[in-house]
């Protein structure tokens, strides 16, 4: 299959809300030359003009604000990247309301509006000190996946043969009628989706096929970053297919990443308390509500021997990860450090990924601000009272500020789960709310 490239455009605007206009339009212009419908076009313009409004009157005004969109098949990708005289981005915590003060709207509801037109947000710092806002818009799919039980018999003999656009179709099909929403990816709501997101290569697939040309089983993989691939999978159909499919798709996945610059790769098995053959478990997850007694397991596998690296650690955290680096036997250098010494803002931000069809969430800080602990405590209220008990906390060990938080999830009855090697910067640790949902506290 063909390597897609998606298109891309960029642009540098002067400080000067003068721009925005011209800047607005031509981001009209580009969804429609990326094939996204009015909609997704309406969506990616506001950002540009709303995103760049509100950067003009924040950003550094020596330097210019720049400006990327890139058309993927299945979402749209826009960066803002720039330098802040102000770094108070409060907003985008997702328990923010719409800032209007006296009945009057302030500056800062065009971010506000940015962040909730977007489907993902994403806000990252620089090495120079400066900031580059990601916002992604999904393309809209009107039909979802249509359940395609069938009964299909325990194989003989199968091959195993990479997922084409079509062929993930037939996958996903199978996979929303015999599995739950928390071990098949959410791209597997929507056939299309599936298809768009092989065809643009951002995942890949290979599929169990039987001498009957049934679709058995399915892996999916996707680089996380550029030394980590995340495995999703093996999905067997059903789940009493013989233990050696499961093994040759996998053993698919590793060749093909093998010479890659990945250096190792990240499983996670719902429903398994156990690990594939060959992974060391990193750790489990505890399930919640109805689903109390299914474990989610993590596990890793080396592609290349670890020479070690270097991480930061809050003092309350050492213990476990000392005894996790020792168990796992990776060889890491602690630098103990209990300060946030950079992001410091009138206001801390954490960026919410929701999975599983809204049941789970991702929590990742991005500035830290001396309202840390109030702000998660929010956080966890606003879950609670949508349903969500399946809450999680990322810090990554190669960002040093985010030491800071660890302490504050300890008090707030946030458990550390496990270590992912090279998950982030550098390694990161997995957190999850084991405790009871709390109405208050003072950050």
């Amino acid at each position: 299959m063909p390597m897609f490239r998606p298109p891309q455009l960029s642009l540098r605007v002067l400080r000067d809300t003068r721009y925005v206009p011209a800047a607005a339009a031509l981001a009209a212009n580009a969804g429609e030359a990326f094939g996204f419908g009015e909609k997704e076009q309406s969506y990616l313009r506001l950002s540009v003009e709303d995103g760049l409004g509100y950067l003009c009157a924040v950003a550094d005004a020596d330097e210019p604000i720049e400006i990327e969109m890139r058309g993927d098949v299945h979402c749209m990708q826009l960066r803002f990247r720039c330098s802040l005289k102000e770094s108070n981005l409060r907003v985008l915590n997702l328990t923010a309301k719409p800032p209007v003060e006296n009945g009057e709207a302030t500056r800062d509801l065009e971010l506000f509006t940015v962040s909730r037109i977007a489907d993902r947000v994403w806000l990252a710092w620089e090495p120079n000190g400066q900031v580059t806002l990601s916002v992604v818009i999904d393309r809209i799919y009107a039909e979802p996946t249509q359940p395609l039980a069938g009964n299909i018999s325990p194989a003989l003999d199968w091959r195993i043969e990479p997922a084409s656009p079509e062929s993930i179709q037939t996958a996903a099909a199978i996979a929303v009628a015999h599995c739950t929403e928390q071990q098949y990816p959410a791209f597997f709501r929507f056939p299309g989706q599936a298809a768009d997101v092989i065809a643009s290569g951002d995942w890949q697939a290979a599929l169990a096929v039987t001498s009957g040309s049934e679709v058995a089983g399915v892996v999916l993989w996707t680089r996380n970053n550029s030394r980590m691939v995340e495995l999703r999978g093996p999905l067997l159909f059903p789940q009493s297919q013989p233990p050696a499919m499961a093994a040759g798709l996998i053993e698919h996945v590793i060749r093909n990443v093998a010479r890659t610059t990945a250096i190792g790769i990240v499983n996670r098995s719902t429903g398994l308390a156990s690990a594939p053959a060959g992974f060391e478990v990193l750790g489990t997850l505890a399930a919640c509500g109805a689903e109390a007694s299914t474990v989610d397991t993590f596990s890793f596998r080396g592609l290349v021997e670890d020479a070690g690296t270097s991480v930061f650690c809050h003092p309350e955290l050492e213990r476990f990860l000392r005894h996790e680096y020792a168990r796992l036997v990776l060889p890491r250098k602690l630098h103990l450090t209990a300060r946030a010494e950079r992001n410091v803002g009138g206001s801390s931000v954490l960026i919410c990924d929701f999975r599983a069809g809204g049941r789970e969430v991702l929590l990742r800080p991005v500035m830290f601000g001396p309202d840390a602990c109030q702000n998660l405590l929010e956080h966890q209220r606003w879950l609670h009272e949508r349903g969500v008990g399946f809450v999680l906390v990322e810090l990554d060990l190669g960002v040093p500020w985010q030491t800071a938080m660890a302490p504050i999830l300890l008090e707030t009855g946030f458990s550390p789960r496990m270590v992912i090697p090279y998950g982030g910067r550098s390694d990161t640790v997995l957190f999850q709310y084991m405790g009871q949902f709390q109405h208050g506290g003072q950050g």
